[in-house]
């Protein structure tokens, strides 16, 4: 068992590594280098490093479609829920804990079943139209319902915060169907969370290693939006 559990391991480590192009290593070796070194330069809490490091190296992972990505997620997510709770947004927080911390158990499971095995990558696809337009309206009335509540608590920023929060929910579904359009929805969030994070680095001083992290995410997300739309429709044709 232990000897079988060993190679399982081992053949996991060896599809991650496969696959990579020089300009994606160069582009995981910026992405990590610029949350280290902008934090050491300005100064950050230690979990807000750790779960800068570790997310820039989850989303970069997502892009190239590896499954590893969700095993670094797992732990950002919980990272990121504390980081956020003590900077009191509190929707977000509550997101990582409660919604992320176990989709990413759900997004490893469901992703290893569609795996291309010359690639080692996720296999992308696209949405139809009318599946477009109905996660546009779902957002719209989750954010406008979690914005009310929001309102009732001390929350700094309730509406960003909400819509914020509401677009990582479904960017996350839209992510483990393994849909392209799901760039598109990380493009906006991560507008949204270089404005959070901004805004709370304004505030209180701290959490640079989160504001870079999110700077990375939003040009990553641009970087990604191009490969799955390509691939995406490469696979539709086939």
């Amino acid at each position: 068992m232990e000897n079988n559990s060993s190679s399982k391991f081992k053949t996991f480590i060896s599809n991650e590594l496969t696959g990579w192009k020089t300009s994606e290593v160069i582009w995981l070796a910026i992405a990590f280098s610029v949350v280290l070194v902008g934090s050491i330069i300005k100064g950050t809490t230690t979990v807000s490093l750790i779960a800068g490091l570790v997310g820039v190296t989850c989303v970069v992972l997502s892009g190239k479609g590896k499954l590893s990505n969700f095993v670094f997620g797992f732990v950002q997510c919980f990272l990121m829920g504390i980081v956020a709770l003590k900077s009191s947004l509190y929707m977000n927080g509550l997101m990582y804990l409660i919604y992320f911390v176990p989709m990413e158990v759900v997004g490893f499971i469901t992703w290893k079943k569609h795996i291309n095995a010359e690639s080692q990558e996720v296999i992308k696809r696209k949405m139809t139209w009318g599946t477009r337009f109905l996660w546009i309206a779902v957002i719209a009335a989750a954010t406008a319902a979690f914005s009310y509540i929001m309102n009732l608590t001390n929350n700094q920023q309730p509406i960003l915060d909400s819509f914020s929060a509401v677009c990582n929910i479904v960017a996350m579904i839209v992510a483990i169907k393994r849909y392209a359009e799901q760039w598109w929805i990380w493009l906006i969030v991560n507008v949204l969370h270089v404005i959070l994070w901004f805004n709370d680095f304004n505030a209180n001083g701290v959490n640079i290693a989160i504001l870079l992290m999110s700077c990375v995410y939003l040009i990553n997300s641009i970087i990604m939006l191009i490969k799955w739309t390509k691939e995406a429709k490469e696979n539709e044709n086939k």
